[in-house]
């Protein structure tokens, strides 16, 4: 069993950013089988996702897009990441 997840990071702010990273916590036994548009980091629970070189600059009001397959015996009810540029 698993799921599919398409995250976008959306620049809010007046200024261009160079790099983002977003991070989460698993709430059970999830783990990342693939991903595409960014590269994941974390340990255990604690996942990060980074930018990879082609998407890392995104313009003010712009967006970029990321990918997960990921396996778990149990599909979460919901997941809170946190963006950082």
């Amino acid at each position: 069993m698993g799921f599919i997840a398409t995250v976008t990071v959306r620049n809010i702010g007046t200024e261009s950013i160079d790099g983002w990273q977003v991070s989460w916590q698993w709430p059970g036994d999830e783990r990342i089988l693939s991903i595409w548009r960014g590269q994941a980091g974390g340990d255990g629970t604690a996942v990060e996702v980074r930018n990879v070189s082609y998407n890392g600059m995104v313009e003010p009001d712009g967006t970029t897009t990321f990918g997960l397959l990921v396996a778990t015996s149990r599909a979460p009810a919901a997941i809170s990441p946190d963006c950082t540029a």
